[in-house]
């Protein structure tokens, strides 16, 4: 804050401290006053402006800010509106160090500045307020109070709760829920502090639980100023989000609450409004807000319902609804319900009309917080009668399992922007066509009888329309075309639809068929299309008209076991990235254009019969799991060089494995039973002892149960990895990377190779280090251990790792710490011993100073499983990686050395 005003530059400087209600702006805009106000001949600490106004008026503002100031003149200050002209002369004689606390409104801060002509140059001015959005365009900087942080919230609430006494114990224990609720706000903290001095443990618990339910005092005092000074609008929304819609999509919050006045188009800027003045927050797309705001809200609504306070009926706790219906009170003044049926008691049945009277109701909910959607439903609704929805202002419409076959013919959804009546029982929307000008979203499913949707065919603004397990759902209807804004349209699981006619959605981005286990044929209903998902269907092919997708990024065919061909204009989807075909059993090729496509960065053909794959430089995953045709990968592999990823599990047939890109992060050949051979060098590269920078400092190699593996394929594995920990020592150590760079790989085998300088038969390794072990070149622990898996019968379930404990000691210090060397994540049996070897960073030791690198030291290496009790470790191995630096070295030495010991020479 004191940089923002710069005390030493001679320019003036007008700077706002802003920030929510009681995060500290009046202590902090005081505290920097009383340590600069000396500097200056004028100087004033104007305190809560805002409550001065409304008490004494706004000429009363101006006056006392000019008596101040001229303290020192005989100047006679009067009550017009334009003293500052009148004193101008004198005022500008000397600099001024003005604080005015809590202004909140441009009225205000007019009145006390007037035309801002009188100030002198190096003046300080310092504006708190609530509200940042109303202070732009009066100050050049803002400064956001920042909450408490862990420590000094503790320190604030411990030091009101129990003052100059010890805390007790459990008290203390108790704290968190009052420092959590808080979230750093030092009135809460302060306030819950003073609130809870000197009762005991009962009464803390018995707080505890209120704590959401209803507002300290003091606090409640402040935040109802707040609130007080909203407008009308303001008010309402402010209500609405802490009653109905915290934490849901700041977009999806904007459009329902921006249709709450058919004549206001100004809802975007209130959320905006209460965002500026820190009731309301937005954190990763979302509405939020602070918790005492939140209670204090709610508080707020609840009191409406047995006191006159003018604020519209919010009701969503199941005794405050009964309560409320029993008393027959005014429902027009109703504007949401959210009603948790799951709390009714079984013996009740309500009348489907109890809404009917609530002409001014916007939002309903009728749902169940614990009943699983597809059981039998609990909603106990009088369905004899017909429903009377005459809510022609209804916003919100969200029923779940409605248990009528229409919505009402009275219901007039023109006002309407969201529409859920997931699990339902309609068989039609509504009965005809009505006008829908602003509804946006309609999810529809689950709702099993519906088979009519021609009910929405006026709704030109929808965009995302949710059809999922419309399963009595045949076809769509040709008025569909109507939904010019349509980017969203869910048919998973419409497991009656056959085909999808010809119509025209252009405005359509994603479409999602997965699982129509019934269609057949598919046409392109939009060429705009982003995202296709053909999943689970019965498809043959795609028509000629899908090359012209030019914009589809994904397409999704998993499953489509009736899918012989791909068409021959593919490559043209130039913007394509993800091209899922897993499960594809018939599709033996793939078009050679592929290759052109720029962007294709996932390509899964498991469960294909697909030999070979057009070189594509862009593709970054490639899995070829359960490929049974597949016999020799091919060679120019190598010739990928952003292939990050590699998985080929379980393909029974696969032999040889050529020379693998340098590129690649990940290899999975789990369960390859026939592989034998692998090229050596097992990567492609020019032997060199430095990454360049297409090469990943993170990589894992699995051959997880290739049991045919030749011993000139395991030593090419063993060399390679031994190269790889050469290579990481150097980089590490020039990159300084202190964690999270290694290298790990396993592969059948019982034999720790050779190249581990030290080695142990059974789990525990103790070797004795030399003096001077550690140096400044130590970069890295290569760690080995072979895994017998002969004594384990059963399959391993979920996933288990190779871990190591070091213990370094000596005469005067030592160090523990554990590592990881390996983790199989594959369920199902390993049958052979296997050998796992890793690479970890020293990070550990170069942080730890408690061992002197001059005396003899013992390790302790203590190797063990997770999760694979009767697994256990029979050998293992260690070696302590160096390196030099780049600088020592030139690097045709550091290449020609490293190619013999790449070669095992050395």
């Amino acid at each position: 804050m004191e940089e923002k005003l710069d005390f030493d530059s001679l320019e003036t400087k007008t700077v706002g401290i802003v920030g929510m209600p009681g995060i500290g702006k009046t202590t902090l805009a005081e505290t920097l006053y009383r340590k600069w106000e000396h500097k200056f001949e004028r100087s004033m600490f104007f305190p809560d402006a805002s409550k001065m106004a409304n008490e004494h008026g706004m000429c009363w503002l101006q006056k006392r800010l000019l008596e101040e100031l001229l303290k020192d003149t005989n100047l006679n200050i009067g009550y017009t509106t334009n003293e500052h002209e009148f004193c101008k002369d004198v005022l500008l004689l000397k600099k001024v160090f003005l604080v005015i606390d809590n202004v909140s409104s441009e009225e205000q801060i007019e009145t006390l500045f007037g035309k801002w002509n009188w100030i002198k140059n190096g003046s300080k001015i310092v504006i708190t307020s609530s509200d940042e959005s109303m202070l732009k365009g009066f100050v050049k900087d803002t400064y956001v109070v920042p909450s408490l942080n862990s420590r000094d919230s503790l320190l604030w609430f411990t030091n009101h709760a129990f003052g100059l006494d010890d805390a007790q114990g459990n008290l203390v224990k108790l704290s968190k829920h009052f420092l959590n609720y808080a979230k750093g706000n030092p009135l809460a903290l302060g306030a819950f502090g003073v609130e809870l001095c000197g009762k005991d443990k009962a009464d803390w618990e018995k707080r505890i639980k209120t704590l959401t339910l209803i507002s300290n005092k003091m606090i409640q005092d402040v935040l109802r100023r707040r609130y007080d000074e909203l407008t009308e609008r303001q008010k309402d929304i402010f209500l609405d989000v802490a009653c109905f819609f915290k934490s849901e999509n700041e977009s999806y919050v904007r459009h329902v609450v921006n249709s709450c006045d058919s004549e206001s188009t100004k809802s975007w800027d209130e959320i905006t409004d209460l965002k500026g003045k820190f009731l309301v927050n937005i954190s990763g797309g979302r509405v939020e807000m602070h918790d005492i705001l939140c209670t204090f809200a709610k508080e707020l609504a609840s009191q409406a319902l047995t006191e006159d306070t003018r604020v519209h009926l919010r009701l969503w706790n199941y005794q405050d609804i009964m309560w409320f219906l029993n008393n027959e009170l005014e429902m027009e003044n109703v504007r949401g319900i959210f009603l948790d049926m799951s709390k009714v008691p079984e013996e009740m049945t309500f009348d489907g009309n109890i809404f009917s009277n609530m002409c001014n109701l916007r939002y309903l909910k009728i749902y169940s917080s614990v009943c699983h959607k597809e059981g039998e439903g609990i909603f106990k609704f009088d369905t004899v009668r017909e429903i009377q929805l005459p809510l022609d202002k209804v916003r919100y419409l969200h029923w779940m399992k409605y248990p009528w076959e229409k919505l009402p013919s009275d219901f007039n959804p023109e006002n309407l922007v969201d529409l859920e009546l997931p699990y339902s029982s309609i068989k039609k929307v509504w009965e005809g066509v009505k006008d829908t000008p602003i509804l946006k979203w309609a999810n529809l499913s689950y709702s099993s009888k519906l088979t009519n949707l021609l009910g929405l065919s006026n709704a030109k603004n929808l965009e995302r329309l949710n059809l999922e397990g419309c399963t009595s759902l045949l076809k769509l209807p040709q008025e569909m075309e109507n939904m010019k804004s349509l980017v969203f349209l869910n048919m998973r699981r419409c497991t009656s639809l056959t085909c999808l006619q010809s119509i025209k959605v252009s405005s359509l981005k994603i479409l999602i068929l997965s699982d129509c286990s019934k269609l057949e044929e598919f046409e392109v209903i939009s060429e705009n299309l982003e995202e296709l998902y053909l999943d689970g269907t019965a498809i043959k092919g795609l028509p000629p008209a899908a090359g012209d997708l030019t914009r589809l990024v994904v397409l999704n065919m998993e499953g489509c076991t009736e899918l012989e061909s791909l068409p021959k204009r593919l490559g043209k989807q130039k913007a394509l990235q993800e091209l899922v075909l897993s499960g594809c059993s018939k599709l033996e090729s793939v078009p050679t254009d592929v290759k052109d496509m720029k962007h294709l960065r996932l390509l899964l053909l498991d469960g294909t019969r697909i030999r070979k794959i057009p070189k594509i430089k862009s593709l970054k995953c490639l899995c070829l799991s359960r490929n049974i045709a597949m016999v020799n990968l091919q060679d120019n592999l190598k010739d990928f060089s952003n292939l990050k990823c590699l998985v080929m599990k379980n393909c029974e047939n696969l032999r040889y494995l050529p020379s693998l890109p340098k590129c690649l992060e990940y290899l999975n050949v789990y369960g390859c039973e026939r592989l034998e051979s692998v090229e050596n060098p097992l990567v492609a590269d020019r032997l060199t002892l430095f990454l360049d920078r297409s090469e990943e400092l993170r990589s894992t190699f699995l051959f997880t149960n290739c049991h045919n593996l030749f011993q000139d394929a395991k030593d090419s594995i063993s060399t390679y990895a031994k190269w790889k920990c050469h290579r990481l020592a150097v980089e590490c150590y020039e990159q300084d990377i202190v964690s999270g760079a290694f290298f790990n790989t396993c592969y059948p085998g019982y034999i720790v190779p050779s190249w581990f300088d030290h080695q142990a038969v059974g789990s525990v390794l103790e070797p004795r280090l030399e003096p001077h072990w550690y140096n400044t070149m130590l970069s890295g622990i290569a760690l080995c251990a072979v895994v017998s898996f002969h004594e384990n019968q059963d399959p391993i379930i979920g996933s288990f790792s190779v871990k190591c404990t070091l213990q370094f000691e000596n005469e005067d210090g030592s160090l523990r710490f554990d590592c990881d060397i390996g983790c199989l994540n594959e369920p199902g049996m390993i049958e052979a011993d296997h050998v796992f070897i890793g690479y970890v960073t020293c990070s550990r030791l170069k942080d730890h100073h408690s061992i002197p690198i001059h005396h003899p030291t013992t390790v302790k290496m203590q190797f063990h499983l997770t999760d694979a009790c009767k697994s256990k470790v029979v050998d293992c191995g260690f070696r302590l990686m160096y390196t030099q630096s780049r600088g020592c070295l030139l690097e045709e030495e550091v290449n020609a050395n490293f190619t013999k010991l790449y070669l095992g020479l050395l």
